[in-house]
C-alpha cells in the first residue's frame, strides 16, 4: 500500500474519469397491491483507477521477494500451476488496492481479507451474499428472519437505483425493469462449483430455490425468483447477475407475511427444509411419491396454464400421496374419503362431506384433462381448496416413515375410535410443532 501511494502521488498510476448512466428513483410506493416507482436518468462522472496502470504496478510488485515467496508457497501447497497461483495473488492485490483507493479499507479490513483469502484457497469456501428478487409475496413488516443469515425484506428505492458505464455500451440489462414484491437476502460461506480451471467462477444460486420451495409450503403462494444477484465478499471467486430461465410464471396465489408470521416461519423452515425431496439443483426428485407430489404442487402454483389444468395437477399430487401403487378400483372414492378424514382431523375443515364432494368434483375435472378434454374452471374457490389440501398433505407426509402403514391408519380410523384418536394426535402434533420449537413425531 505504501508503494501504491507513492505511485499514485507521482502519477505513475493514472486516474481516469468515466461517465456513467444512473437511474435515480424519485418516487416509490410499496403495498400489498403492488410496487410502483418513477425514475429519471442522469449522467455522473466517476474517478477510477486505470487498469493498464494497475497491471504495470502489479508487474513491479511481482518482482519483490515477498510476492515470489507467497507464489512458491501457493504452487507447492495447492499443487497448482504458477499461472493460476499468480492469478490468485493478483486478485488479492487488486482487491486490497481497490478498497484502499475507495477508502473502504482499515487495518482490521486487511486482516479480514487475508482470512477470507486463505479460506478460499485452503478450504474452497467463500463468504457470499445472494440477493433474489421475488414475485407474488408481500410483507406487512420490514423484514422477517427465515434462517441463520437469511432474511426476507421489503424492497426500497435503493434496490432499484442502478448505475452502468455509458461506454462501452452494456447490452444486457443488469437488472429487470419491474420491481420485486419482496427481496430474499442470504449471507453465508458457501462452496462454489468449479467449472474448469478458471480463476473467475460462477457460484450456483441453487440455495435460492430451497427457500422458494419452503415459502411455497409455508403458505399457498406462487412465489418465485426472477432475478438473482451473486456477490462474493472474498477475493478469488467472483459472481455476477443470474436470471432463472423462466422469467414469467403464474400469479394465481399471492400471499402476505404479517407480524404473526415473523416468530413462526424460522421454526417452520428449519424443520421442513432438511426433509424436502430435492435434487442438487433444488428441483423435486421424481423417483418417489413425495417428490412427485411436490412437483405437481409447484405446477399448480406456477405454470401459465388454464385453471382447470392447475386443478388437475393438484389432484395428481394428492393421488401420489393418498393412493398406493397397487390400489385399483374406486380410486376417486378412496382418495376423497382419505383426504376428507385428514382435513377434518387437522381441524382445517368442519364439514368432511364438503371435502369429500369437492375432491370428487376435482377428480372428475382431472379425468377429463387426462383424456384430452378441456373444461373451463369457473369455481376458483374449488381450486384454492384443493391446492391447500395438497400443501397441508405434503407437510404431513414429510413426517410419514411408512406410507402404507399411514394409509392403513387413515382407513382404520373410519372404523375404530382408537385408530381415530391415534391419527388425530399424530396430525395435530405435526401441524402445531412445525411452528414452534418442539420436534414433530414420525409415523
Amino acid at each position: 500500500l505504501q508503494h501504491f501511494r507513492e505511485y499514485l502521488s507521482s502519477g505513475k498510476i493514472r486516474i481516469v474519469e468515466r461517465p456513467h448512466v444512473k437511474r435515480e428513483i424519485i418516487g416509490f410506493r410499496y403495498d400489498k397491491g403492488g410496487v410502483g416507482f418513477t425514475s429519471t436518468q442522469k449522467i455522473v462522472v466517476r474517478r477510477e483507477l486505470d487498469e493498464e496502470s494497475i497491471d504495470r504496478f502489479l508487474q513491479v510488485i511481482s518482482g519483490r521477494r515477498e510476492f515470489k515467496t507467497a507464489l512458491n508457497m501457493l504452487t507447492e501447497r495447492k499443487d497448482v500451476g504458477e499461472v493460476i497461483a499468480r492469478g490468485w495473488l493478483d486478485r488479492f492485490l487488486w482487491t486490497i488496492i481497490s478498497r484502499f483507493y475507495q477508502q473502504k479499507l482499515s487495518k482490521e479490513g486487511v486482516d479480514e481479507l487475508i482470512d477470507i483469502f486463505l479460506d478460499e484457497i485452503e478450504k474452497g469456501t467463500t463468504k457470499c451474499r445472494i440477493t433474489a428478487w421475488l414475485h407474488n409475496i408481500y410483507l406487512e413488516v420490514d423484514k422477517v428472519e427465515l434462517d441463520e443469515g437469511v432474511i426476507l425484506r421489503v424492497p426500497t428505492k435503493d434496490d432499484l437505483e442502478i448505475e452502468i458505464p455509458l461506454y462501452p455500451p452494456v447490452y444486457e440489462q443488469p437488472q429487470p425493469v419491474y420491481p420485486p414484491h419482496a427481496i430474499l437476502e442470504i449471507e453465508r460461506k458457501i462452496t462454489p462449483r468449479l467449472r474448469g480451471t478458471a480463476v473467475t467462477l460462477n457460484i450456483d444460486p441453487t440455495i435460492v430455490s430451497l427457500y422458494e420451495t419452503a415459502l411455497q409450503l409455508y403458505k399457498c403462494c406462487s412465489v418465485y425468483s426472477y432475478y438473482v444477484r451473486i456477490e462474493p465478499q472474498g477475493v478469488v471467486y467472483v459472481g455476477g447477475h443470474f436470471r432463472p430461465l423462466q422469467l414469467l410464471q403464474a400469479s394465481t396465489f399471492r400471499c402476505t407475511l404479517t407480524s404473526d408470521d415473523a416468530p413462526k416461519i424460522k421454526s417452520f423452515i428449519n424443520k421442513v427444509l432438511p426433509r424436502l425431496p430435492l435434487d442438487e439443483g433444488g428441483r423435486p426428485l421424481l423417483d418417489n411419491y413425495l417428490g412427485i407430489a411436490l412437483a405437481r404442487y409447484q405446477d399448480a402454483l406456477l405454470k401459465m396454464e388454464p385453471l382447470s389444468n392447475k386443478l388437475a395437477y393438484a389432484v395428481f399430487g394428492l393421488e401420489a400421496l393418498y393412493l398406493g401403487r397397487d390400489e385399483f378400483g374406486e380410486l376417486r372414492h378412496r382418495l376423497a374419503q382419505r383426504i376428507a378424514k385428514v382435513m377434518y382431523l387437522l381441524g382445517k375443515e368442519k364439514d368432511p362431506i364438503s371435502v369429500y364432494e369437492g375432491v370428487k368434483e376435482a377428480y372428475n375435472i382431472r379425468s377429463r384433462f387426462v383424456h384430452g378434454g378441456f373444461e373451463e374452471l369457473k369455481n376458483l374457490e374449488l381450486l384454492k381448496r384443493i391446492v391447500e389440501y395438497l400443501r397441508l398433505s405434503i407437510l404431513i407426509f414429510l413426517f410419514v416413515k411408512n406410507k402404507k402403514h399411514f394409509l392403513d391408519l387413515i382407513d382404520r380410523s373410519m372404523l375404530s375410535e382408537k385408530a381415530n384418536e391415534e391419527l388425530r394426535s399424530f396430525l395435530r402434533k405435526i401441524l402445531s410443532s412445525l411452528y414452534d420449537s418442539s420436534s414433530p413425531e414420525e409415523n
